[in-house]
């Protein structure tokens, strides 16, 4: 081997060498899906719609924490129960318009929409009528808020 070359082989092996290993792109703070979670995005995704997975989260009326699926840029909060009946001991015990979860007055800063499919809740807070009109579309009707 030349000179040169066994020279800039050496430089190219400790360039490589000293260049930091790229970090993974998984934020530890994303939740992880669950199978009926994973199953709402793609039929968010099937109608159209661009899915993204956020944050976990966790809402003190209900007994299981979530996360946060972004839809079209609107943030829906999803909570995945072991059952039926565990989504349902919470579903009952919101009030119809949800200003009353728990026996506990809440104040929205938007207006709530509760939806209920299989063993999922899903909250949105807002009034963007698209996100309204897929939801519906999606998930079905709303069972409580306004």
């Amino acid at each position: 081997m030349k000179p040169i070359t066994l020279f800039l082989a050496i430089l190219v092996i400790a360039i490589s060498a000293c260049q930091t290993q790229p970090q993974s792109s998984i934020n530890p703070t994303l939740a992880p899906i669950g199978p009926a979670t994973q199953t709402l995005a793609d039929d968010f995704r099937a109608a159209g719609a661009n899915v993204a997975t956020g944050i976990r989260l966790t809402q003190p009326f209900f007994s299981v924490g979530g996360i946060v699926l972004t839809v079209n840029g609107e943030d829906l909060q999803v909570f995945e129960y072991p059952d039926e009946a565990a989504v349902q001991a919470d579903a009952d015990s919101i009030s119809p318009d949800a200003n009353i979860i728990n026996d506990e007055e809440l104040a929205w800063i938007a207006p709530p929409h509760f939806y209920r499919r299989g063993n999922l809740m899903i909250l949105y807070i807002g009034d963007d009528p698209a996100t309204l009109r897929l939801s519906e579309q999606v998930i079905g009707e709303q069972f409580a808020g306004y």
